[in-house]
């Protein structure tokens, strides 16, 4: 007996399926405007091609701990992993929401077994650190040209001064955290004033960060801060 090959079923083409306006703007290709909507334009990406350069050479700034290989000779500019700085997809955050990092440090940014949490916490507080090296670049009257309209083109974006009216950010001389001893009371980069209440970080190619606390401070659940020592202005000595 002849046996006939397996015939699928036949079934009816599947009905395309309709975006409605509510479903549009949840997923963000509608915009409503007014009383009416309309297509969501795509977001404008800011690159800038010499701010990343300037990375080459810079310390690192997110120092991992166990992590860090402290080698400036690795030091890229690494994007922030952040919906909030522009990264979606394949598309890469915005320039001014990167921080210079080591060869470690960024393959532990974008690779790492960490939570996103920890990584997010650690690119914010190495920015911070990014927005104070920028401020130095820019108010150096020596720095070239070229090095002080990219990190100022980078201030605007993030809406932060250059240099704050009336404040010294950078001592005349670098200083080791050594020299501040704990008690002393310091000015920070933001001009508020803080007591050094300890130190925090790794001696062997890495820089140790002063551990202040704001004397009064506009937000208590933020009153402690870590700086680099040569980013704060001494107010009255600890010894």
């Amino acid at each position: 007996m002849k046996r006939s090959g397996f015939r699928r079923p036949e079934r009816p083409p599947r009905a395309a399926a309709v975006l409605t306006p509510s479903r549009a703007l949840r997923r963000g290709v509608l915009a409503p405007i007014g009383d009416t909507v309309t297509a969501a334009p795509k977001p404008v990406e800011h690159r800038n091609r010499h701010l990343l350069d300037l990375a080459r050479g810079r310390p690192c700034l997110l120092r991992v701990p166990g992590i860090c290989c402290g080698d400036p000779a690795t030091t890229v500019a690494c994007h922030s992993n952040l919906g909030e700085h522009g990264k979606a997809g394949a598309r890469k955050a915005d320039d001014q929401y990167t921080v210079w990092g080591c060869a470690a440090c960024h393959r532990w940014l974008d690779q790492g077994p960490a939570t996103a949490e920890a990584k997010a916490a650690a690119f914010m507080r190495a920015h911070l650190d990014q927005v104070l090296a920028w401020r130095a670049i820019a108010a150096d009257t020596m720095a070239p040209a070229p090095d002080r309209a990219a990190v100022l083109w980078a201030l605007h974006l993030l809406g932060a001064t250059p240099v704050p009216t009336g404040v010294l950010p950078f001592t005349p001389k670098p200083l080791d955290a050594e020299d501040i001893p704990i008690g002393s009371v310091v000015r920070t980069p933001t001009g508020g004033l803080a007591r050094v209440e300890g130190y925090r970080g790794y001696r062997r190619e890495h820089r140790v960060r002063l551990v202040c606390r704001y004397l009064d401070p506009k937000n208590r659940a933020f009153d402690v801060v870590q700086l680099l020592p040569e980013l704060v202005e001494v107010i009255t000595n600890g010894t």
